[in-house]
């Protein structure tokens, strides 16, 4: 992922290389409590996506699921993915004392039934690495790098130059005039054939990276440079100059291009606050999204990044850097847990289009437990202009529902889920900003309104009715909000999100 202060948000099919924070979310949220008043609108409900009746709570039903689930899909773009990819895992044994757990974890990831969940699906083959794939670096990181700065690091480590020592990096993967790093160590000059020395101290000549894989062939090359940064060195956010690790950022994953060629990294950032468990949560969430949308940074190579149009509500209450695979789940709290025993390690479940079309959990693998969810239903909503120039994206056609500030708005959410699971709760969240960033990095005020649900429970074949009044309009003049349900804990969960299901009112 790319710092978030570095560029403007991008969202729908465009992408931006999302920053993972490890068990963060992906904004700060504020749940409103529903307010138990019953809602209402015009006209009869014959069907389950029919217009909004008086009074058409739907039945508990033993189809599963009861209804026809509107979900988003994860766009393919261009459709990059790494068919065998192949991790080379870098670290500095000096500075590290988890070289060899992140060694062992690069190998066995690509075998495992968790990767075989996670990327399948998407035409990602199985990974390889191995001992020939293992590389230990001497010379130590300096003690503060910039993010632009560990991107050349990466360049010239694979025969590459630097912008600034004549190269000519793609212009996908150069940055921006407005986002030019404002300090952090640069790198050393020169570029010997071990790697860029970057080091502070002469304890000998770095090893050479070993030779991506589909270089000689001139096919997409298959390597993930997989680059695992002690706690020693700090990386920092260009825009603001301070520290990922304070910022919440465990990791993201990345792109250079070298002789034209684009090659993909992943970055792990070994923060002292954090544990191994999250750490490998971290690291495999970017394993996933770097084989399903390796050139992030590209604008003509992407993979799987970014929503269907239809869904603008989940692209912006998702938050603009979090619309790749693995991060539209990163925000829930039942997306971690601890793999078996061929693979024994922390990992984060990932977006599967398939699944969440299904009815079933969208987020892979699979949990035991049956799943339930909110759906929304199209033939309620209208087609919506959006103009999201004021954040740099421009116009945007999506669905949602009309509702003028002073007037009232009222729909369906139909609950349901793939399995018997007895009743739930839900709630809705109306946060103070639309998930957007304008020009100046200042986020977009979403406005102010009045929710009320007047069915807070329910189960698979039920319906609520769900009643928004818009009392400001939001800056853009249209608002997002969201229905949820299955908030965390208060303390031992603290950070995560409830699960949604987000809304676009347009106040236009």
């Amino acid at each position: 992922m790319t710092p978030i202060s570095a560029r403007a948000a991008v969202l729908l099919p465009l992408a931006v290389a999302g920053f993972t924070s490890c068990g963060g979310n992906a904004g700060s949220r504020d749940a409103g409590a529903s307010e138990a008043s019953v809602g209402g609108g015009p006209g009869d409900a014959s069907a389950d996506d029919a217009p909004v009746g008086a009074g058409d709570h739907g039945a508990v039903s033993t189809t599963y699921p009861a209804f026809a689930v509107d979900m988003p899909k994860v766009v393919a773009n261009q459709g990059t993915v790494l068919t065998s990819p192949v991790i080379v895992t870098i670290t500095w044994p000096a500075n590290d004392p988890n070289v060899s757990a992140w060694d062992a974890f690069g190998d066995a990831i690509g075998a495992s039934s968790y990767w075989q969940a996670t990327t399948s699906e998407y035409g990602a083959g199985p990974a390889t690495s191995g001992p020939a794939n293992h590389v230990h670096m001497v010379q130590p990181l300096p003690k503060t790098m910039s993010y632009y700065d560990l991107q050349s690091f990466v360049l010239t480590s694979l025969g590459g130059s630097p912008p600034d020592a004549g190269g000519t990096p793609d212009a996908a993967a150069t940055p921006d005039a407005a986002a030019t790093p404002d300090g952090g160590a640069t790198p050393d000059a020169g570029t010997p054939e071990g790697g860029l020395d970057v080091g502070e101290g002469g304890a000998g000549a770095n090893p050479q990276w070993p030779v991506p894989a589909g270089a000689d062939a001139g096919d997409e090359i298959q390597t993930v440079y997989a680059l695992f940064i002690p706690a020693s060195t700090s990386v920092t956010d260009p825009g603001s100059g301070m520290s990922f690790c304070t910022l919440g950022g465990l990791g993201y994953h990345d792109n250079v291009n070298v002789g034209g060629r684009l090659m993909s990294y992943v970055v792990t950032l070994e923060c002292a606050s954090q544990t191994l468990a999250e750490l490998q949560e971290s690291a495999a969430h970017e394993y996933v999204e770097a084989a399903t949308n390796p050139y992030p940074e590209s604008t003509t190579r992407l993979g799987y990044t970014g929503f269907d149009s239809n869904h603008l509500g989940w692209a912006l209450y998702t938050g603009p850097f979090g619309n790749e695979l693995a991060d539209v789940c990163q925000s829930w709290s039942d997306s971690y847990y601890q793999e078996s025993a061929a693979f024994p390690y922390w990992v984060q479940r990932t977006w599967s289009n398939a699944h969440a079309a299904a009815g079933h959990d969208p987020c892979v693998p699979v949990r035991a437990a049956h799943y339930h969810g909110m759906t929304l239903f199209p033939s309620q909503q209208s087609s919506l202009n959006i103009d999201l120039s004021a954040a740099g994206i421009g116009k945007v056609v999506t669905r949602g529902y009309s509702a003028p500030v002073g007037q009232s708005v009222t729909f369906q959410a139909g609950f349901y889920s793939d399995g018997d699971t007895g009743p739930w709760t839900i709630a809705y969240d109306f946060p103070p900003t639309t998930g957007l960033y304008d020009n100046t990095g200042h986020p977009i005020g979403n406005g102010t309104a009045s929710v009320t649900i007047d069915k807070t429970s329910g189960q698979n074949g039920e319906k609520a009715y769900v009643t928004v009044t818009p009392k400001t309009a939001g800056r853009l003049g249209f608002q997002v909000m969201a229905i949820t349900w299955d908030a965390p804990a208060a303390k031992s969960q603290a950070g995560f999100l409830p699960h949604y299901q987000p809304v676009v009112l347009s106040n236009r």
